[in-house]
C-alpha cells in the first residue's frame, strides 16, 4: 500500500515526511488509513473496532491531497489531555 501511496502522490508525496524517516501529520493520517483498510481486508478480529463511516480509502487515489488536509484539533486537550505531543507531568 505504501508504494502504491508514494506513486499516486507523485511529487507531492515528499509532504508525508519531515525528514527522510519521521512522518508529518499528513503522512501519519495516510499511513493510519492504511493500517485500518489492511486490518479490513485481512478480516482481522480487530476490525470490527474500525467505525462504520471509514471509507473506501484508496491507496492508489489519496484524500486527501496534502493541498487539502486540515488536522482537526486535538480534543483531548480540552479535557485535560496530554496535548498534541503527548508531553508529561
Amino acid at each position: 500500500m505504501g508504494v502504491d501511496l508514494n506513486v499516486a502522490l507523485g511529487a507531492d508525496a515528499g509532504k508525508q515526511f519531515a525528514d527522510v524517516t519521521h512522518h508529518v501529520e499528513y503522512g501519519a493520517y495516510l499511513q493510519s488509513k492504511c493500517i485500518a483498510l489492511g486490518i479490513q481486508q485481512a478480516k482481522l478480529p480487530l476490525a470490527k473496532y474500525i467505525v462504520d463511516d471509514f471509507g473506501n480509502f484508496d491507496p492508489k487515489h489519496p484524500e486527501p491531497l496534502p493541498s487539502s488536509f486540515n488536522l482537526p484539533p486535538d480534543s483531548g486537550s480540552a479535557r485535560g489531555g496530554r496535548g498534541a505531543r503527548g508531553g508529561g507531568q
